[in-house]
């Protein structure tokens, strides 16, 4: 069974071509056959490799034809330097073009990379078959979280994967019952690099390891996902720069965005700014690490110890006391949300942890022009029962203020 098919009308071109290849490369065997009878021929038998003449026009329904039959099969097209739209036949599927007056080395090149290409990819196909038979990957190559977590230190090893962003994405909460999950699925396929590391559960969440990229690209590739998803199909995002060596930790951060997301109804929510201290630069160091750890035990004590209850007291005594209002909260390490809301106007006080010692808290009102928006820091050993208490009562008073 031959390697290469050459398809062609031109004799002349035939000759050449078949000449060249082998010469080149003894052991594969090249055979050919006109345009009238390809379609025939590539429906019984399988090639490597197919030659393909440029005949202009025709060549979209050509490339086509040729993917869709033989799909494990790349195509080589012989062109002319002059053609146009060559750069179309790359995104139609073409693995590379040459000449008729292409010099033998070069020609040589290329082929051989192909060959190697196919490959490597029935290699991959092979250990992908056998990840799915065992269970560890699913039927679009997507392993399961939990294998994530059993890999974790592994996978850091690599200095790409360690010099990337950590993305959670699911799809909203109000979209879920109106859209497949396999409509996200294919929408990361074809949206990640051939490098990046996807795992996914039952439930539709994916993580995602953008290797070798910063948090804007990532918030660009988010982005991009919710385009292709169209704007009715809303997603949620939670993203963390990847460098922190404990799974769990780096792993409550991404969840504590998603969260974030979520509640806020935001596209995506990035927490990277409370794992680097305070010059910006990422903890590397030893001891920079350990007092980053220090305060952020710190932080999560008073979480739960004093933000939460009382956020949940006032939560009660604010649906008693405010008509026609809704309080909403929620509490995590990314940031801390009270929310008065109602037709009209809404008031919500943020509570920012900078992932060392300070707390930046914030008061925003949205529909009331007569009251001014409040922003303040707090040491963070500095801010608690006393503190917070007042600031919900500013909130609520401030929601209630009439305008002039």
């Amino acid at each position: 069974m031959a390697d290469i098919l050459l398809i062609s009308d031109d004799n002349k071109l035939i000759q050449i071509i078949s000449e060249k290849v082998s010469l080149l490369r003894n052991k594969d065997k090249i055979n050919t056959c006109s345009f009238r009878e390809f379609r025939e021929i590539l429906t019984k038998s399988n090639y490597k490799i197919i030659l393909l003449q440029d005949r202009g026009e025709i060549r979209q329904k050509d490339i086509k034809f040729i993917k869709d039959s033989c799909q494990t099969s790349e195509i080589i097209l012989l062109t002319q330097k002059s053609s146009s739209n060559i750069f179309e036949s790359y995104d139609l599927g073409i693995y590379d073009f040459i000449t008729p007056d292409e010099e033998n080395i070069s020609m040589m090149i290329k082929i051989i990379n192909c060959l190697k290409k196919i490959d490597c990819d029935d290699t991959l196909k092979n250990y992908k078959n056998l990840l799915y038979n065992t269970g560890i990957i699913n039927a679009q190559g997507y392993a399961k979280i939990k294998y994530l977590k059993e890999n974790f230190q592994n996978i850091i090893e690599d200095k790409k994967a360690l010099n990337g962003v950590l993305c959670l994405i699911t799809l909203a909460p109000e979209v879920k019952t109106k859209v497949s999950i396999n409509r996200l699925s294919n929408t990361i396929s074809k949206a990640v690099r051939s490098n990046d590391l996807i795992y996914n559960d039952k439930n539709g969440l994916y993580y995602i390891i953008l290797k070798d990229t910063n948090i804007e690209g990532a918030k660009l590739f988010i982005e991009k996902l919710q385009q292709e998803m169209n704007e009715e199909y809303s997603l949620r995002a939670g993203i963390i720069k990847m460098g922190i060596y404990n799974f769990e930790e780096i792993d409550n951060l991404a969840k504590n965005s998603l969260q974030a997301a979520i509640s806020k109804n935001n596209l995506l929510c990035d927490l990277s700014d409370i794992s680097y201290n305070e010059n910006g630069d990422w903890l590397n160091n030893e001891y920079e690490n350990k007092k980053y750890k220090l305060f952020l035990n710190s932080y999560k004590n008073k979480l739960k110890n004093i933000i939460e209850p009382i956020f949940y007291r006032y939560t009660k005594e604010f649906q008693n006391k405010i008509k026609d209002a809704k309080i909403q909260q929620y509490v995590n390490i990314a940031e801390s949300v009270f929310c008065i809301n109602s037709n009209e106007k809404q008031s919500e006080l943020i509570i920012h942890f900078d992932g060392f010692t300070k707390l930046r808290i914030q008061i925003i009102h949205k529909g009331m022009d007569s009251s001014e928006n409040t922003n303040k820091e707090f040491q963070l050993n500095k801010f608690g029962e006393k503190e917070l208490t007042k600031l919900l009562k500013q909130l609520k008073n401030e929601f209630l203020k009439k305008e002039d």
